[in-house]
């Protein structure tokens, strides 16, 4: 099955609603998209930040963004920028 292209900015907004859905993520936020090169790899981008209101990402919430992840990156490639 063929994967859509999407912008980083529209992957990046993709997980940030993603997390919103879980009480345990409310604050947490991915910034940036990164493009990766290992063809090796079933997928070309991962999140490049992940920050909080001042407070550490807690295991729970990573766990989450991995579940997210696994979701949206069978989907989704990251294409060219405009």
């Amino acid at each position: 099955m063929a994967k859509t292209f999407k912008t980083a900015a529209e992957l990046e907004a993709m997980i940030n609603a993603e997390l919103r859905t879980h009480d345990v993520c409310d604050d947490i936020r991915v910034r940036g998209i990164t493009r990766l090169t290992d063809e090796r790899l079933d997928y070309n981008w991962e999140p490049h930040t992940i920050t909080g209101s001042g407070t550490e990402v807690v295991v729970e919430c990573k766990r989450v963004l991995n579940d997210v992840l696994q979701k949206l990156q069978p989907k989704y490639d990251l294409g060219a920028e405009d």
